[in-house]
This record gives C-alpha cells, sequence and structure tokens, in this order.
C-alpha cells in the first residue's frame, strides 16, 4: 500500500471516533457541496437485514451481463477498502480513491461526517464521474436514517428482516421493519422479500402512505432447489410472472439464497419491464457473479477435503441459514472446528446455538478492531451453553495456523472482520485451493 493511500485510509478510519450518527442532514450538507451526484444516474436501493450483499450483487451482474455499466456500492469490505466501490465489477483504483476521498475530507471540516457518511459521498461522486447507468446502492444500518437515503430510486428493495442493531433500529421485529421501509419512496415501486404477515403488513401500509406500487417477492416468484453440490453450488429453478428459470447453476446454495436470487430476477422485472430477461444471459450473470461484483464468502469453499468454509454471517438468522444449508448438502454428517469472532453488540448466544448442532471444537478468538467481544466474553457464553471442547486463540491468525495444522472440517464464521484477518492469514499460508 503506498504511503498516500495509507494516509488517506487512516484519515478515514479515524472518522470512525464520531460512531454511528443516525440521519441524513450531514450527507445531504456534504453531497450539496458536491452538486449532488446521486442525482446522476439511476439508482436501486437494497436495505434489509440479511442478503443485501447477494442480491445487489446479483442484480449488478445481470446488469453488466445486458451490456450495461454498472456501478455497486456495497459494505463492509473483506480484505481492500476499494471493494466497497465497483464499476462492472472493478474495484475503484487507488488513484480515484485517493483523489476523491482527498475532496471529501477537505469539504468535511466544517460538516464532521461519519466514516460512512464520506464513503457513501464517495461512491456517488464516483458513480457520477463515471456515468454508470445503474448503481446499485446497499444501506448500511437500517434504512430510514441511513446515509445512503438520499438518493431517489428508480427501485427500493427490502431483503429479510431479522433482529440485529437493535440499539439502533429497535428490539422487536416490526420496530426494525419499520426502519427498513424508511426507504419506501413515493410512487417509486418497491419489491419486499419478507414474507411474515405481521411484517409485510407494515411494508404495505408504508407503501400506501407513499402511493408506492409494492411486490412481495414469493407472490410474484417461485423457487426450487434441486440439489446442493460438492463445491457449495446449487442447481436451482425459478418461476417469475414472465419468465421461467431452469435449472440454473448458482454459485452459492441455500434457501436463502434462492429467496435472495428470486428478489433479483423479480426485480429484474420491475427495472426492464418490457426486454425479456433470457436464462441464458441470467446463467452467464451467475457463472460471472464473482468477476461482475466481487461476491465473496457467502458459505463458500476453499476447499473440499478437508473442506474449509468461510461465511460473513453475523447474526442469528444467517448462524441458522449456514447450519441448514451445510445440514442439506454432502457434508451433513461431518463434524466441524469452528473458528468464532463477533462484535460485542451481537445477541452472540442466539448466534452460538444453531453451531452446536455441527460443532466439533469451538475455536474463540477476537478480530483486530474495538468493537469485537473479548475472548473472555465469548467463553462465558459458549461455556453456558455447554460448548466442549473449547480453544481459546487470542488471534486469528495463530487460530487459522492451528486449525490447518489439525487438517480437519473447518468453518470460520461470525463477523466480516473476522473473515477479513482469516483469508489474509490463509493466502499468506497458500495451503489451500
Amino acid at each position: 500500500m503506498n504511503n498516500s493511500k495509507e494516509n488517506i485510509l487512516n484519515r478515514l478510519y479515524s472518522l470512525h471516533r464520531f460512531g454511528i450518527k443516525p440521519g441524513l442532514e450531514r450527507t445531504t450538507a456534504l453531497l450539496n457541496l458536491l452538486d449532488n451526484p446521486q442525482n446522476n444516474f439511476k439508482s436501486i436501493h437494497v436495505a434489509g437485514t440479511n442478503g443485501k450483499g447477494s442480491v445487489c450483487s446479483i442484480v449488478a451482474s445481470i446488469l453488466t451481463e445486458a451490456g450495461y455499466k454498472v456501478g455497486l456500492y456495497t459494505s463492509p469490505h473483506i480484505i481492500k477498502f476499494n471493494e466497497r466501490v465497483r464499476i462492472n465489477g472493478k474495484k475503484i483504483s487507488d488513484e480515484d480513491l485517493i483523489q476523491i476521498s482527498e475532496d471529501l475530507l477537505r469539504l468535511n471540516r466544517s460538516l464532521n461526517c461519519t466514516f460512512f457518511e464520506i464513503t457513501t459521498a464517495l461512491a456517488f461522486k464516483y458513480f457520477s464521474e463515471n456515468k454508470v447507468d445503474f448503481a446499485l446502492i446497499e444501506a448500511g444500518l437500517g434504512g430510514r436514517f441511513d446515509s445512503t437515503n438520499v438518493i431517489s430510486p428508480i427501485l427500493s428493495i427490502i431483503t429479510k428482516i431479522d433482529k440485529d442493531h437493535q440499539q439502533y433500529l429497535g428490539n422487536t421485529l416490526k420496530k426494525i421493519a419499520f426502519e427498513k421501509a424508511g426507504i419506501i419512496k413515493h410512487s417509486i415501486p418497491a419489491l419486499v422479500a419478507e414474507s411474515r404477515i405481521s411484517l409485510k403488513r407494515i411494508f404495505q401500509n408504508i407503501a400506501d402512505q407513499n402511493q408506492s406500487q409494492l411486490f412481495f417477492v414469493k407472490e410474484v416468484s417461485k423457487g426450487r432447489i434441486a440439489k446442493i453440490h460438492d463445491d457449495l453450488s446449487m442447481t436451482a429453478s425459478v418461476v417469475t410472472r414472465n419468465n421461467r428459470y431452469k435449472d440454473l447453476n448458482v454459485p452459492l446454495s441455500g434457501y436463502h439464497q434462492l429467496l435472495n436470487l428470486q428478489t433479483a430476477l423479480s426485480a429484474m422485472e420491475i427495472l426492464i419491464p418490457h426486454s425479456k430477461i433470457g436464462v441464458e444471459l441470467i446463467q452467464k450473470s451467475l457463472t460471472n457473479l464473482t468477476k461482475n461484483s466481487g461476491l465473496s464468502s457467502r458459505i463458500e469453499l476453499l476447499r473440499k477435503n478437508p473442506p474449509i468454509i468461510m461465511d460473513v454471517s453475523h447474526n442469528p438468522a444467517g448462524l441458522t441459514a449456514l447450519v441448514d444449508t451445510i445440514l442439506k448438502s454432502e457434508y451433513k454428517s461431518l463434524r466441524w472446528n469452528i473458528i468464532f469472532g463477533a462484535m460485542a453488540d451481537k445477541n452472540i448466544d442466539k448466534m452460538l446455538l444453531p453451531l452446536k448442532l455441527i460443532v466439533n471444537k469451538l475455536i474463540l478468538c477476537k478480530p483486530k478492531i474495538e468493537r469485537a467481544a473479548s475472548i473472555s466474553e465469548l467463553e462465558a457464553i459458549a461455556l453456558n451453553m455447554k460448548f466442549n471442547p473449547i480453544v481459546k486463540i487470542s488471534d486469528i491468525e495463530t487460530a487459522i495456523k492451528f486449525s490447518m495444522g489439525l487438517d480437519e472440517p473447518l468453518i470460520v464464521v461470525g463477523s466480516f472482520y473476522l473473515i477479513e484477518e482469516a483469508k489474509l492469514s490463509l493466502h499468506s499460508l497458500q495451503t489451500y485451493s
């Protein structure tokens, strides 16, 4: 990393000291100083608890294969900051990152914007300068007061709802759904993947207030998994209102990813209603999903024998989906060593609970971030839940080396930050393929 980029990133990361400050006023003020670049391209806004990144990435890949210039803004990154901002799969260059960030940091001296507010403005400016046709914009936290909610999208998408970030969004699913529904705009269509009746009513009420056409994914599409393969891809079929997509090869697996695929395909019919998106184009977009979007670490199999899986799931619903998927795969009879670390503000006991079905050794460690739960906190919870054996290892690099030495099935899960360090450690060891 060159000194200039390192300096810029250090200055950006230092904005974490402002914490998370819900509200749109700082982002709006900053974007006004930039002549509102977010108004210069068609945006698709995606909020929800789980599946946002996957839905954004699948839609971006389809639009890319359809010949459009497509921006993609997601968070957090896994290895490099540049991963957050892409056009047709290509990460923002260090040069553009440095130049735009310098401008934003200069303008920010009087605004006190947070880290995420600055990075959101950076993405909007970059997409505007590069004249993208569409941009997929993933909300960071919540929706109503998330800094991405300054856009006027052509479509709002809300993925599944679960309990996460309760200190900001509320302690009930209804309160969380209300916050996510805040991205529904007046007269702009909205697509919702949530299917629980009590939550559907919340989305319907807000859509009615905004005179917005509302679609529920499970009412406009059906999906079926034919098989989860040993590389943790799957063969799946989806039927939408206008098309049948039979026997798609999907480089993701699990019923949660089938729902994300249904959401993406349903979104395409709203975005381009007069264009028949054929099976061939969809298959190509799925084949090239990582190339076109950078999506990774979603129940990702890094090695088959013995298997190594990495997954960025970081809340109870995500961990449950991971375990459900493994138990429906060819690996269902295995017991796994699990490297686990999580942020201190998470429901750690509920995250750990599904892992009891598949765990061999629970290996606890702490990512290098202040928000992370300490090993002693994790151990107290795991002991109370009767996990045995428990292995405590202070840092992730040592945990990876220890686990690789055992040569047993391994899962690394619990946090984006954990996966970031684990992937770097694995790459340095160069022992998997």
